[in-house]
Order: structure tokens, then C-alpha cells, then sequence
């Protein structure tokens, strides 16, 4: 038996030599495409460690987390709005896409009825967006996406100093429950987007979006909690015209 098989090997041996690397090879990509490999675990010497407030910026996993909180608090019209240039940029930007949105408007010569009410709303908007707060104009830049990588990563780094400087004071633990605080969130949620004010309507908004993003309502809502209490730090420091040290080195690129 066992010479019988060695026979075979030898006169069938380059055919079976290479079905079976074809095995081998078919197997380890299809384990590859699943994401992550026995490589990963492996150091890698040229990766260096960027802390920022407890997170490290050159940490893919890390960063990536970071990025699905921010595109949560992104749909909510919840970012915290970067400074400086970024935000100067941001803010032309959006004046400009209104712009654009109002000569589309134009141009369609829709019959619309309701074509009159949009073309007015967006002129006032428009109008009135020089003299609108700094709040404001993230969250609507925010809820239209109509941001780039930069002012996403800017607004991403605000918020981590917001947090970091929250820890500092003791300001609205995350692992707190005061019923006092939940009223006054679900209340700064309703101003923010008054949809939201109502139960029901706010549960299904935490659904569709935490489905889009991966998150379960529990989740969405403990993303926003986070970004509604970055908000009150930003409120402190920049309705009295401060800028934290970190943020300044942010703005200057250092």
C-alpha cells in the first residue's frame, strides 16, 4: 500500500504539488480578507505613540472609535466647532454651498408651491449667517456634511480637550446618573433640534442613526451625553473669549 502510494507521488507528484499550494494560497487570502491577521499582534518599529489627553493619535482602533462617536455627534448637529482657520474655512465654505443651492434653486424654475418657502428660507439664511453664533453654524454645517477631513479631525481634537478639561474639574461625571442632568440634556437636545424634544421621536432617531453608524440607542445616547457636556466646557471658555493652550497649538499646527 504505502509503496503504491509512494508510486503514485512520484509519477503524479508536480500535479499534486501544485493543487495543493493552490489550497494553501486560496486559505490564507480568505483569512487575510477577514481584517485582522497573526501580523497584527506583531510590533511594528516605526509606529510612534501620539498622546493626546489620555488617547494615542496614531492608534488605528482608537482612532477609529473616536471617528464613529464624531460621525454620531455629527448627525445631530452636535460636533464641537474647531477654531481658527479651520473654522474660517468651514464657515466660507458653507456660505458658498448655500450659494450654490440658491442659484440651483433658481435655475430649476421648478412650479413647485413650495419652491417659494425654501427660496426664502435659504435667502434669509443666507443673509443671516455672518451674524449667526458659532454654535450654530457647526450645527448646521455638521447636519449637512458639508465639512472635509480637516474640520472633522479639528473638531475631533476639540472635543478630546473639552473632555480632558472636564475630567479636570469633575464636571458631569460619564458614570453619574442625576436625574437633574438627564432633564437638562434632554432639554438641551429638544433646543438643539425640537423633533427630539419628544420621546418616541428621539428613541427612532437614536435607532436610525446608531444603525447607520453602529451603535445601539444605549450607545447613541451616551455618545451625545459626551458631546452635550464638551459643550458646556466650550461654552465656559469661548462665550468669556478664552482659548485653552491645547487648542491654540492645534489652530497653530504645532
Amino acid at each position: 500500500m504505502i509503496t503504491a502510494l509512494q508510486n503514485f507521488i512520484s509519477r503524479k507528484g508536480k500535479i499534486f504539488f501544485i493543487l495543493l499550494l493552490f489550497v494553501v494560497v486560496v486559505s490564507f487570502v480568505l483569512y487575510l480578507a477577514q481584517g485582522s491577521s497573526v501580523f497584527d499582534l506583531l510590533p511594528n518599529p516605526n509606529k510612534q505613540t501620539k498622546e493626546f489627553y489620555g488617547y494615542d493619535l496614531n492608534d488605528p482602533d482608537q482612532m477609529r472609535s473616536l471617528g464613529a462617536q464624531n460621525r454620531v455627534a455629527s448627525d445631530f448637529g452636535m460636533l464641537v466647532g474647531p477654531t481658527g482657520e479651520v473654522m474660517e474655512k468651514a464657515d466660507r465654505n458653507y456660505q458658498q454651498f448655500m450659494q450654490a443651492q440658491l442659484q440651483r434653486m433658481f435655475a430649476s424654475g421648478s412650479q413647485d408651491p413650495s419652491r417659494t418657502t425654501q427660496l426664502q428660507y435659504l435667502f434669509q439664511a443666507l443673509q443671516s449667517w455672518p451674524y449667526q453664533p458659532k454654535r450654530m453654524k457647526v450645527r448646521r454645517i455638521a447636519m449637512a456634511g458639508a465639512y472635509d477631513p480637516e474640520f472633522f479631525q479639528a473638531s475631533l481634537r476639540a472635543k478630546l480637550v473639552m473632555d480632558g478639561q472636564a475630567e479636570a474639574w469633575g464636571l458631569l461625571p460619564l458614570g453619574e446618573n442625576v436625574p437633574a442632568v438627564n432633564d437638562f440634556f434632554l432639554k438641551f437636545l429638544g433646543n438643539s433640534n425640537p423633533f427630539l424634544q419628544d420621546d418616541d421621536n428621539r428613541t427612532q432617531a437614536f435607532r436610525n442613526v446608531g444603525r447607520a453608524r453602529g451603535f445601539g440607542i444605549r450607545g447613541v445616547e451616551t455618545v451625545l451625553y459626551s458631546y452635550f457636556r464638551a459643550s458646556m466646557v466650550d461654552d465656559v471658555y469661548h462665550q468669556a473669549g478664552y482659548v485653552l493652550d491645547e487648542e491654540a497649538r492645534i489652530d497653530l499646527r504645532m
